[in-house]
């Protein structure tokens, strides 16, 4: 996570495939291409050996240009009658190798990151790199080039070096009924896990790396320092009710400061079951609302803020009645009454 600074010129910490690796870039270095790889989804693969790196980096781009990638399915998950339910069931385990060797030469080559891009095939797209500016334009270009696309696998979401963009894309990505799925060797951090929780239905295969920490801001202010009632929390607050996760999370994200805490097995179980949520309904776990209308036959969700509007509507015009029907000349006074209790 990190807050608006000018363009090119701040820094972002991204978090690698394993908690002992972390890298500080600079946004203009996260490269659009999307490499050229391939990946197999099946079932039942053993988590691959992956490369583990100990040391801080300073990369000098971002690239955008996107790789030529694809993948194939395994037959069976291929012909599940229902493989979004299969993925619920199972996860997305698959053979992502040549996107994990795209990502590892071009910082070998050139120390520098790919910015998140898709590789799709059937109802699956693969998500993979850091969140940039590109980010809501791309997933425009996912459902208009591949709308049949139900589930985005993030295989090495890092984090984002452009929240604001990445919070209105993942909000898209709610809106469209996008389900996120982790693979077993997958990983997202920071702004990555900000994505894969924002999935219509979300899972978290057992043995993916869930990243979080507290944002940095302009300064080096940390989210963790900043008190609850500050206005710099209001955008993933905000962000969170809209795609329907408990506001507890943000609080736990920000509890760890800028260290990143990988989430454990036990605190899915026990603290993040939403992680793990496939019954397509909204529910706020941890707030004042528990429960949110279901409309169109349960196959579209109401979002938490839109409550506000609604309770505020119904106050305004109790008091509008009430107002009026004692006093004609309050009727302006009323009025006014309405319109602000109803905007909050």
């Amino acid at each position: 996570m990190t807050s608006p600074a000018s363009k090119g010129e701040r820094t972002i910490l991204i978090s690698l495939r394993s908690s002992t690796r972390e890298r500080r870039i600079k946004e203009d270095d996260i490269i659009s291409e999307v490499p050229a790889v391939d990946f197999a989804l099946h079932i039942n693969l053993n988590e691959r050996a992956r490369r583990i790196e100990e040391d801080d980096y300073i990369l000098d781009d971002i690239v955008s240009v996107k790789p030529n990638v694809g993948f194939t399915l395994d037959a069976n998950q291929a012909n599940e009658t229902n493989d979004l339910l299969a993925v619920c069931q199972i996860g997305c385990e698959g053979d992502y190798s040549e996107i994990t060797s795209a990502i590892t030469d071009l910082w070998d080559q050139e120390k520098k990151e790919y910015e998140f891009f898709f590789t799709v095939k059937g109802n699956y797209a693969v998500g993979a790199g850091v969140i940039y500016d590109n980010f809501y334009d791309r997933i425009i270009a996912l459902n208009k080039s591949h709308p049949q696309v139900h589930t985005l696998i993030l295989f090495d979401v890092p984090g984002s070096a452009n929240d604001e963009i990445n919070v209105k894309g993942s909000k898209l990505v709610y809106d469209l009924e996008l389900s996120t799925c982790l693979p077993s060797d997958g990983h997202v951090s920071s702004g990555g896990t900000d994505l894969f929780v924002a999935g219509y239905n979300q899972y978290a295969t057992p043995g993916a790396e869930i990243g979080i920490h507290s944002w940095e801001g302009d300064e080096g202010v940390v989210g963790t320092d900043v008190p609850r009632d500050d206005p710099g929390h209001d955008l993933y607050l905000d962000f969170y009710d809209y795609v329907c996760v408990p506001r507890d999370f943000y609080w736990e994200t920000m509890s760890y400061g800028l260290p990143m805490h990988y989430i454990s097995e036990e605190e899915i179980n026990s603290k993040f079951p939403f992680m793990r949520d496939c019954d397509d309904e909204c529910n706020i776990k941890g707030g004042n609302v528990t429960q949110l209308f279901e409309l169109d036959s349960g196959t579209q969700k109401m979002n938490a803020y839109k409550m506000h509007s609604i309770l505020g509507f119904i106050v305004g015009l109790i008091l509008l009645n009430h107002l009026y029907s004692h006093n004609l000349s309050y009727a302006k006074e009323a009025y006014i009454i309405y319109i602000h209790v109803s905007d909050q």
